[in-house]
């Protein structure tokens, strides 16, 4: 059985929901779209309120077809502003979504248990260094720098493995994995 925040993730908890705040402008989906104090503290509420397990932050659009990369300091601010808002209005876990370790040093320091990297761990080579040290639990996804053609699926399991070794090369639990 994994868990994420110690709440049982599959088996006899095969649904578990993780409500999305995206405290970015520029993300793509303008309905996740949350920026000041009072959007983000009613929407956590709400989704505590609908039966949410976790609440999932994310600072920076990562839309492969959008140009929105920001500073790290940028996001790291979003982030935490954000995370402080949330910890005043819910006990729920926080999740933090960013593949930058130093965004996510300051995120786990302030008390997100979980580190959502769409990544899985590939893009900052010092996120393996981040998980060795602060032993979040983490969601992985299947990614690639180039666009996959051909069978996708055996695809999506070859970067889902990948990126399983890296989280492994860290010491971390495979119990406190999760792939999305």
């Amino acid at each position: 059985m994994n868990k994420l925040a110690s709440i049982p993730v599959g088996g006899a908890h095969p649904v578990r929901i993780m409500g999305i705040i995206n405290v970015s402008p520029e993300s793509f989906y303008k309905k996740s779209i949350k920026t000041t104090k009072n959007e983000i503290a009613n929407t956590v509420k709400n989704m505590e309120d609908l039966g949410a397990n976790f609440i999932d932050v994310g600072g920076m659009s990562t839309a492969p077809y959008l140009s929105t990369v920001i500073s790290e300091k940028t996001e790291a601010k979003r982030i935490t502003d954000a995370i402080k808002i949330i910890q005043n209005k819910t006990n729920l876990p926080i999740s933090i979504d960013t593949c930058r370790a130093s965004v996510a040093v300051q995120a786990l320091e302030l008390g997100s248990q979980i580190l959502n990297d769409i990544s899985g761990l590939k893009y900052d080579r010092q996120m393996i260094d981040v998980v060795r040290i602060y032993q979040p639990d983490l969601i992985l996804c299947a990614f690639s720098k180039s666009l996959v053609t051909g069978n996708q699926v055996k695809k999506t399991k070859e970067l889902l493995m990948q990126s399983l070794k890296l989280a492994k090369a860290s010491g971390i639990s495979t119990k406190k994995i999760v792939l999305d």
